[in-house]
Formats: C-alpha cells, sequence, structure tokens
C-alpha cells in the first residue's frame, strides 16, 4: 500500500544588491500545520539593511498567512 502526504513548499530570500542576507522556508502539509525557519546568512548585510530586511520578513509571513487562510 502506498502512503504518503502531500506538501507546499515555500523557498524565499531577502537579497540586497543581489546578494543574499536572509533566507526564508515554510512547508504547509495537507492537514494545514505550518513550519517555518529564516536564516540570516550575511549579518553585516543584515545589520546595514535591517528595515528592508524586516519587510520582506513581513511580506513572507503575509504569503504564509494567505495560504494558511485557503485551509
Amino acid at each position: 500500500m502506498l502512503i504518503g502526504t502531500k506538501s507546499t513548499t515555500l523557498n524565499y530570500q531577502s537579497a540586497i544588491d543581489g546578494v543574499v542576507a536572509v533566507y526564508m522556508s515554510a512547508t504547509i502539509g495537507e492537514n494545514g500545520q505550518v513550519s517555518t525557519s529564516k536564516t540570516i546568512q550575511n549579518t553585516d548585510l543584515y545589520e546595514k539593511n535591517k528595515d528592508e530586511c524586516r519587510n520582506d520578513m513581513a511580506k513572507f509571513d503575509q504569503i504564509i498567512f494567505e495560504l494558511e487562510d485557503k485551509q
């Protein structure tokens, strides 16, 4: 018997002038369970561009919220 699950995976980055400062990922299972991760890849770039990076992270969160609401 084949048993499995289906999930949606999102992978995004906050980049400044083409250089990645923050990696963001999320997995949304078919049961609606959500797992997210945000990793600061380049601390110096993040510190110098916190507002832009945090804005990108907020946009990422909003995408997840919208997908959750469709479940």
